[in-house]
């Protein structure tokens, strides 16, 4: 006589082998997924997003340049290619390149006093925070600010040449606010640094190889005037 098959618990067994070859696939696809998705990546990260172009060589050439003249302060711009279309404001609606010359001023000095080349990434801790007026101007206190979060104590020196000079006279460069002129009606942050002969340089985030304001020499006298503001690292 035949032995009489349960069908139910045949069909049970088939469905718990099926679920578990089904649970079996899904979590090899996730770890397939996972381990994909964060391989470490081949390239150099800033590749992802920029390739390099003119204003990049530009300022790279230029921060050579400087530092064959004794200036160890390297050019950053606010156009440069690789991050010129980087939002930099909590609105989503500033980028380096029409609003980024108070970031790459200090890009420039917290290089001089750290040694370290910042690039892309370093504009993300500078950015999204409430340093821009409505009128998209920065507000003074971002050096302060934006300075402790690299550990770099930066003092306000006012509106006096004489408060900076020290800082230039050992070689130390200094950020400074152009006043707005006719020219440009907004104010603007550059970097000067001082030569040997006591004179100064102006490095300037919006220079790019038609001007090439780097190579220019000024006294303290010819800047003076221009400029109502002077910050410095301690």
């Amino acid at each position: 006589m035949k032995k009489k098959r349960n069908w139910g618990l045949i069909a049970l067994g088939g469905l718990m082998i099926g679920s578990g070859l089904l649970g079996f696939g899904v979590r090899n696809a996730i770890h397939s997924y996972d381990t994909y998705s964060y391989s470490e990546p081949t390239l150099p990260v800033e590749d992802y997003y920029y390739e390099d172009g003119p204003t990049t060589e530009f300022a790279y050439r230029a921060t050579q340049q400087l530092k064959a003249d004794g200036i160890n302060v390297p050019l950053y711009l606010q156009t440069d290619e690789r991050w010129k279309d980087e939002l930099i404001d909590y609105t989503y609606s500033l980028t380096m390149e029409t609003n980024g010359s108070a970031f790459a001023s200090m890009m420039m000095v917290l290089s001089y006093w750290q040694g370290i080349d910042y690039d892309y990434d370093v504009i993300y801790d500078l950015a999204f925070e409430d340093y821009f007026s409505s009128d998209g101007t920065i507000k003074w206190k971002f050096f302060e600010q934006a300075g402790e979060n690299f550990g770099a104590s930066i003092s306000n020196l006012g509106y006096k040449y004489e408060a900076a000079e020290k800082y230039l006279k050992n070689g130390a460069p200094v950020i400074v606010a152009f006043k707005a002129n006719e020219a440009d009606t907004n104010e603007h942050f550059a970097v000067l640094a001082r030569t040997k002969d006591g004179n100064l340089r102006v490095l300037d985030p919006l220079d790019n190889p038609d001007i090439e304001r780097y190579k220019k020499v000024y006294t303290p006298a010819e800047l003076t005037d221009t400029i109502q503001n002077y910050w410095a690292i301690n």
